[in-house]
């Protein structure tokens, strides 16, 4: 797998959730499929004309037609709560302080093209904003039980030159996520799981591409044109009660059964937050969250050691052992 975005396993986004359990239910992806498919597409046919090298084709690839990726939604999904719903929104803060990422070093095949030396700036910073305030693409999830998936919700992912907006996205096993390109240029995203992998060309101007993974797993999205740090990483999740901050930080999650329930709100970098609300009948609940950054692993630094059994760096800090 590419750059910052390998697929996790479950265990780490267990870790990552600091043992508060946000009944995700998030399962392992399915056996690789048998074998390849070659077909040659509209798409494929563009690739060549457009002067982008078609990649080389992955076991199990799936090749979407008419504009889609992957398979069909889930059959029956939508079935409604049975019993008095209510709705709880809010807005999802991040406190300070905010950790500075380190500098990402822009390949030099990158370094004259378009887009490219903003997105390695954003993609070196843990989140999207470097001050607190509102969180954008933050997962606010609510433990409670029903039957079905809910509505279908359609989440979009836009790459423009050499970006990606948003950078995690979180969606229930029957959510469409679509895939829209705003740039100048064709790009080759590459989205890795369920045993297989899907290539196909994005071009410009076209109408956003379609990806239905019924599968829960985790899926990183890459681009065989961009540098390696460019990507997204997509959840899919068993979980009903969901929804996915906006740039604003708002969240809105309808139909909850009513009752005191457990909600979660989790970004990866960010601490998890748990906290309990009160759903009544016909009632919108609110509930604010403020996050705040995980440690960051501390990074061994090269020291030296003096006869009064100190460590310093060479400019003559005190390393802490």
């Amino acid at each position: 797998m590419r750059g910052r975005f390998q697929a996790m396993t479950i265990g780490t986004v267990r870790a990552l959730a600091g043992g508060v359990s946000l009944a995700l239910a998030i399962a392992g992806c399915r056996e690789p499929a048998p074998q390849a498919r070659t077909t040659n597409t509209p798409q494929t046919r563009e690739a060549q004309d457009s002067g982008v090298a078609e990649p080389a084709r992955d076991a199990g690839v799936a090749e979407g037609e008419g504009g889609t990726f992957g398979v069909a939604p889930v059959p029956g999904a939508g079935a409604p709560v049975a019993g008095p719903t209510g709705t709880i929104e809010g807005t999802v803060y991040l406190d300070g302080p905010i950790p500075a990422g380190d500098p990402i070093e822009l390949p030099a095949a990158f370094l004259g093209k378009r887009g490219c030396p903003d997105a390695a700036r954003r993609y070196a910073q843990p989140f999207d904003i470097t001050t607190p305030g509102p969180l954008g693409g933050v997962l606010v999830a609510v433990e409670a039980r029903a039957p079905g998936l809910g509505p279908v919700v359609t989440r979009r992912i836009v790459v423009r030159d050499c970006d990606v907006t948003p950078r995690f996205i979180f969606a229930k096993e029957n959510d469409i996520i679509e895939l829209e390109s705003t740039s100048r240029t064709p790009h080759l995203p590459v989205i890795v799981g369920s045993g297989e992998s899907i290539n196909q060309l994005l071009l410009p101007g076209q109408s956003p591409r379609r990806l239905v993974f019924p599968q829960p797993g985790e899926f990183p999205l890459t681009f065989r044109d961009l540098p390696e740090f460019v990507g997204a990483m997509i959840y899919r999740l068993r979980q009903r009660f969901i929804d996915t901050t906006d740039v604003a930080g708002r969240y809105r999650i309808t139909d909850v059964p009513v009752g005191t329930v457990n909600i979660n709100a989790w970004i990866p970098g960010a601490r998890p937050s748990q906290l309990s609300v009160v759903v009544t009948a016909g009632q919108t609940s609110r509930q604010d969250f403020h996050l705040l950054a995980a440690p960051r692993p501390r990074q061994p630094v090269q020291g030296i050691r003096h006869n009064d059994g100190t460590v310093r760096t060479p400019s003559g800090q005190i390393i802490p052992q």
